[in-house]
């Protein structure tokens, strides 16, 4: 049999294909037609919808308008001619109603009640100043109760509306006697109402009962019974639905009527959007849809057609014939497309047969890279079932890989089963890992390995797997290891030195204060006893001294100034050096304390009041910041208020031109680095309360180079007449005495602090 030609099968589809593609075309074109005209009713619908909403809404804009004016009676104990002007007025200006010829408030008047009520109206001039003396109910005659128009917006003077009887037109009448008994809104059916130009136009009466405020009104017989009125309005249907139709801009051919009930005919027309004709028009063949609007207990049917070809968009008017047009080049290129890859398809066979064996060769060469890798390499599948197992990993881990391909990886220790599902979800999601892991051995040890884990993918690179190689790295871990202890014992050894060192240097800085305070006491002992032996010497000889002035003083003419002014002079040296022998004294021999629980507040406040006139130097502030509620101190009363009386004429003698002296104390825990923790080899530790007590003043502070002598004795800053140096070394001793601290700090012009220290 001989072989057929490519070319004569390639030609032979291309045109059958060709036949499909037309058929295939053809009935394109068809359901372009059909959704064609589905569109167009589906459009069709959808404006009549729109409208008979729209239309809808718009009879509820009107039944507000009435209801408002219902509130305002339902609110007021009765409602004047201006105030009803005045509010439908606003209201109107707010929304405007296209298509109402006015709001009227219609009010029943019984038939015993006529002439009070004409009457009544007359002489009503809240709006018109003269009234309307000519107001009369018309039509005339008698009937048991009548419904006049009693308020009108708009209103001009003469308007026959005024005055008439709506009782006396049936139509009006069965309106308003169905609101009456409902409560509800009431809508009378078609009427013919002229304009001032006198065209009529199709309209109708909507009617909401007013009753009056107090009066129940449940039932039919109560409404009735407690009827005081209505508010109607005319509307024009022509002025209210031409908005809706106009807005949606309906093409010509378009036919909208609305007919008042189920008749369709001219009698009932309401609306025509083309007036000339006085029934309904059905076109045969086009698109129609009837639907109903309830209308104040009346029930409009509105009708919609259109040709049966109605005006389309120009895309959907050539849209089938495109579909055909466009079908038929498509059925042709694809055919001839059908053809040259029929042709070409022996060769892509061809060159399919190449690149598999290529391919093939390839993969067989990664897998003689995989099976002869130092690397322990492995695959797994989504659910961790391993796919792929390489000697490496024979000889790394002990399984073979029959015992694992297949299976789920067991190389995942007790307990960490948790960290691999969370490795296993970020490679599915595509991230790769570089880590460190202790994995498990056949024989149940542990083995650190470094892991690289990567997405496995298919040929559509879709993941399916992660493909991961492991490296024993044990031995790299032992070297670290050993690296990072020994990293800590060097650092414990530094530690050590630091310490040792930290140790030193404390011991020394004590040693050197010991010293330092070692030399100061035995400075001051030799001071003290040399002091001592002057006082004595000095004592005796002052008080024959001061005698003698006292003898002079009586045997001297008293009027001579000159002598007086001469002892004087004696008697205040005196004076001084007396006084300086009682501190040298004091400061030789301190007393034996006499100890009692004293509260700083009260030992300060004391001090003060000694001081008397000293302590109220002129322009001098002095702040006292010692809370009551401080720990009592023992301490020696008298020997303190030395020490506190001392330390506040210092500071007075330190402002000469003013400034502020604060006194303040508070309860503190010290510190190992605080200052008092070092002064007095133990006295104070840290961790230790103690009583804190500042003496601050805002002077002119004392130069640098005196600092480190102003406890010595004898020495002072101020001039030979203003002290002896000696009341800070009193201080000091009578402090220390006291097992407490004193420390002061200063600075040249930023004023000075002496604080103090006394254990609780």
């Amino acid at each position: 049999m001989r072989a057929r030609h490519p070319a004569s099968g390639g030609i032979a589809l291309a045109t059958a294909t060709f036949g499909v593609l037309l058929t295939a075309t053809w009935f394109a074109w068809r359901y372009t037609l059909h959704v064609r005209s589905a569109l167009a009713a589906k459009r069709f619908e959808q404006r009549a919808a729109e409208i008979t909403a729209d239309l809808d809404q718009r009879l509820k804009l009107y039944v507000s308008l009435l209801q408002g004016v219902q509130g305002l009676y339902a609110a007021s104990r009765s409602v004047e001619r201006d105030e009803f002007v005045t509010y439908v007025n606003r209201v109107n200006q707010i929304a405007p109603y296209p298509g109402a010829v006015g709001i009227r408030f219609v009010e029943r008047v019984p038939a015993d009640a006529v002439d009070a009520f004409i009457q009544r109206v007359r002489t009503d001039t809240s709006v018109h100043a003269e009234g309307y003396p000519e107001f009369q109910i018309h039509p005339p005659g008698q009937r048991e109760e009548y419904y006049v128009n009693t308020y009108l917006y708009p209103m001009n003077q003469g308007d026959s509306a005024l005055g008439f009887d709506i009782r006396t037109e049936a139509s009006r009448r069965e309106a308003c006697e169905r609101a009456r008994d409902s409560g509800e809104l009431s809508a009378t059916g078609r009427m013919i109402f002229s304009q001032d130009q006198g065209k009529p136009e199709s309209s109708i009466r909507l009617v909401l009962p007013i009753y009056r405020n107090g009066v129940p009104h449940g039932t039919p017989e109560q409404r009735r019974a407690a009827l005081q009125g209505f508010v109607t309005s005319v509307i024009h249907a022509q002025a209210l639905v031409a908005e809706a139709v106009r807005i949606r801009a309906l093409a010509p051919e378009w036919d909208v009527e609305i007919f008042d009930g189920a008749l369709l005919d001219g009698e009932h027309r309401l609306y025509d959007v083309h007036p000339a004709t006085e029934a309904a028009r059905p076109i045969a063949g086009g698109l129609q849809r009837a639907t109903t609007v309830g209308v104040g207990g009346r029930t409009w049917t509105l009708i919609f057609a259109t040709p049966s070809r109605p005006e389309l968009p120009r895309l959907e008017e050539f849209l089938p014939w495109m579909v055909l047009g466009i079908g038929a080049l498509l059925s042709g290129l694809v055919s001839m497309l059908v053809h040259v890859l029929t042709t070409a398809k022996n060769r892509a066979a061809a060159l399919a047969e190449r690149m598999t064996a290529n391919l093939r060769q390839t993969a067989n060469a990664l897998q003689a890279v995989v099976q002869a890798s130092p690397v322990a390499i492995l695959s797994m599948n989504a659910q961790g079932e391993v796919l792929t197992w390489n000697p490496a990993a024979e000889r790394l881990f002990g399984w073979s890989e029959q015992e694992v391909v297949g299976k789920l990886v067991p190389i995942v220790p007790e307990g960490r089963q948790e960290d691999f599902r969370t490795v296993m979800q970020e490679e599915l999601a595509g991230t790769g890992h570089a880590l460190e892991r202790p994995c498990l051995r056949k024989d149940g040890s542990l083995v650190e390995v470094s892991v690289l884990a990567a997405p496995l993918r298919n040929a559509n690179g879709a993941i399916i797997g992660v493909l991961s190689l492991l490296t024993d790295i044990t031995e790299r871990k032992r070297s670290e290891e050993q690296l990072r202890q020994a990293n800590v014992d060097l650092l414990k050894r530094e530690r050590a030195v630091l310490n040792v060192l930290a140790d030193l240097k404390n011991s020394h800085e004590r040693l050197q204060m010991a010293q330092t305070q070692l030399i100061q006491a035995e400075k001051m002992s030799v001071v003290g006893r040399l002091a001592s032996g002057i006082a004595h010497e000095v004592k005796n000889p002052l008080q024959v001294i001061t005698q003698g002035v006292d003898y002079l003083q009586g045997e001297l003419p008293s009027d001579d100034r000159r002598y007086a002014e001469a002892i004087h002079l004696i008697r205040d040296a005196v004076i001084r050096a007396d006084r300086i022998v009682r501190e040298l004294l004091s400061y030789s021999r301190p007393s034996r304390l006499q100890l009692s629980p004293v509260a700083l507040h009260a030992l300060v406040s004391k001090s003060l009041e000694l001081l008397g006139r000293q302590a109220a130097v002129g322009n001098v502030q002095i702040l006292i910041e010692v809370p009551e509620t401080l720990p009592m101190v023992m301490l020696d009363d008298n020997q303190m208020q030395q020490v506190f009386i001392n330390l506040i004429v210092n500071a007075l003698h330190a402002m000469p031109a003013g400034g502020t002296l604060t006194i303040r104390a508070a309860e503190r825990l010290l510190a190992a680095d605080d200052p008092l923790t070092r002064l007095r080899l133990g006295e104070f530790q840290a961790g230790e309360r103690v009583v804190v007590c500042e003496v601050q003043d805002t002077g002119i502070g004392i130069p640098e180079d005196a600092l480190s002598k102003v406890f010595d004795p004898f020495f002072t800053t101020k001039p030979p007449e203003e002290g002896t140096g000696l009341g800070l070394s009193i201080s000091r001793a009578i402090i220390e005495h006291h097992r407490g601290a004193i420390v002061l700090r200063s600075a040249p012009g930023q004023g000075t602090t002496v604080a103090m220290a006394f254990h609780i």
